[in-house]
């Protein structure tokens, strides 16, 4: 089992209880993925320099406050999908990259 996880590109408690699911590790107790106040606290700085300013830019307004976690989650819950896209394609346009939407919006085709 060590050897599987050891593999895992992500480590934030989504993306490994995904993992896990997918390697046919069934996790009972979800709060051993829960992280702590204070790690919390520390990845909370880095979110506010790197994380949130993306992700306002996608799925936000540009006014839109992101102080925790919790506020940048919020944004995913409810997203406007048409803004959504309309954020993105810019800047897949400046990273020369294309959209693929089957995920975030089924029934709509690559652009």
């Amino acid at each position: 089992m060590r050897t599987a996880l050891s593999r895992l590109t992500g480590y934030d408690v989504y993306s490994l209880r995904i993992a896990m699911r997918e390697l046919g590790i069934e996790m009972n107790d979800l709060s051993v993925l829960q992280l702590s106040d204070t790690k919390k606290a520390q990845l909370t700085s880095y979110m506010k320099s790197f994380t949130a300013p993306l992700i306002r830019q996608i799925f936000g307004q540009p006014d839109t406050d992101v102080e925790n976690f919790e506020n940048l989650v919020g944004m995913f819950k409810n997203p406007n999908r048409e803004d959504a896209i309309h954020n993105l394609r810019p800047i897949a346009e400046l990273l020369n990259i294309g959209l693929h939407l089957n995920n975030l919006c089924p029934g709509m085709s690559s652009l």
